[in-house]
């Protein structure tokens, strides 16, 4: 590290715990992709990687495991979502077809109230 501080323009920096979710480190999203794909047999990737007009060097410097009740819990909430927007998917697509197969008609004066 010592060596590289001295050279104009080299930057040394750690972006910390980031999950596949939260992405708010401000690294550009080719880095990003890069350092999705390390792993902890395979710290570094195979070549640096060129995003935005700069070189990054990447290293992973550690994984954190999610904690199993964590993990309980947002799958629960994750299901509930997900049923909740198939309803929707659902209602909206009855909807469609409703409309479709109807013929509508528009009163002119009741839409002037």
């Amino acid at each position: 590290t010592a060596a590289t501080e001295t050279i104009p323009g080299i930057k040394i920096s750690s972006s910390g715990l980031f999950s596949r979710s939260r992405r708010e480190t401000g690294l550009p999203d080719r880095v990003l992709s890069a350092a999705f794909k390390l792993t902890e047999k395979e710290p570094y990737p195979g070549k640096v990687v060129n995003a935005e007009g700069s070189f990054y060097v990447i290293h992973l410097n550690k994984v954190r495991k999610p904690d199993p009740e964590q993990i309980k819990e947002k799958k629960a909430e994750f299901r509930k979502k997900m049923i909740r927007e198939k309803q929707a998917q659902i209602i909206n697509a009855w909807l469609d077809h409703q409309m479709q197969k109807s013929k509508i008609s528009i009163n002119k004066k009741r839409l002037d109230l």
